[in-house]
């Protein structure tokens, strides 16, 4: 394993990297140090698709990341950190975001990624007029699992709470997420402003969400469905039985040309529109 720290300046002061990071290859990189690019649109890391399997024929495949110290960026024109290309990603610190996207994994090849008990991911609600909304999380395949938060700061009336500038937590289009629970303390939190899931697949794509925690938006539907293409994606979600789901009035709705499949054996707060599903 391959740990990144931060470095020291010659008086001993600890420097923090307020530039990209880009990393790729295989086996495993442990970032500890801090990345803070709030402030701008830059990315605060990127993951390469380069591998040394790829251009030697040996290696481990795609790169392992584990996410230690914290991430800050500010309204991002990319994803804050992109690792599509990763295998595997393991956040066990905090990543703050004010708007774009603030974590973007998983592909046709699957990938796998892990809010541990404790971490966070968070858009912090800035009073930028040109603020527009963020997206914690898109999943674009294969496995996430959450047992920490996903939250945007504020409520109705707050500094970000105007529509437009609202938070989304996972945006999945294809694979599995699931929000876990170890114990009736500890579990897997989503609350947000706009949908705590929005699942919008694309052609020939299926969505699995199977909620053991929290999901909960405070001004929209909790869970929402569409496609982006004149298709039938398949989308399912099971409310397991200690899983809570909570929307504004609304904690599932499907918007057109979408096959929903709704299983709850927990606590739904709010309706369920299945539209012309």
């Amino acid at each position: 394993m391959l740990t990144l720290e931060d470095g020291t300046d010659p008086q001993g002061v600890r420097q923090i990297r307020t530039d990209p990071v880009y990393v790729g290859g295989d086996g495993t990189i442990n970032i500890v140090g801090d990345i803070n690019t709030g402030g701008t649109t830059q990315q605060a890391l990127v993951v390469d698709g380069f591998t040394t399997a790829n251009h030697t024929g040996t290696g481990q495949g795609r790169l392992s990341l584990i996410l230690s110290g914290a991430i800050v960026g500010g309204d991002a024109d990319n994803p804050l950190i992109d690792a599509r290309e990763a295998e595997r990603v393991e956040v066990r610190n905090t990543i703050d975001i004010s708007s774009g996207g603030a974590l973007a994994f998983g592909s046709s090849d699957g990938g796998y990624l892990l809010v541990a008990d404790g971490a966070r991911i968070r858009a912090t609600n800035s009073t930028l007029a040109t603020e527009q909304e963020a997206t914690l999380v898109y999943q674009r395949g294969g496995l996430f699992e959450n047992y920490g938060t996903l939250i945007e700061d504020g409520g109705a009336g707050e500094p970000g709470s105007e529509r437009g500038k609202r938070a989304v937590g996972v945006e999945l289009d294809s694979g599995t997420f699931h929000n876990r629970r170890t114990s009736d303390t500890r579990f897997g939190r989503v609350v947000v402003n706009n949908f705590g899931v929005r699942m919008r697949g694309g052609v020939d794509r299926a969505a699995v969400l199977i909620n053991d925690g929290l999901i909960e938006s405070r001004m929209a539907a909790a869970i929402f469905s569409e496609t982006r293409h004149d298709d039938n994606p398949l989308y399912l979600t099971r409310n397991n039985s200690q899983g809570v789901i909570t929307g504004a009035g609304v904690s599932y709705q499907a918007l057109t040309r979408t096959r929903d499949l709704v299983v709850n054996a927990g606590t739904m707060n709010g309706d369920i529109w299945l539209g012309e599903s």
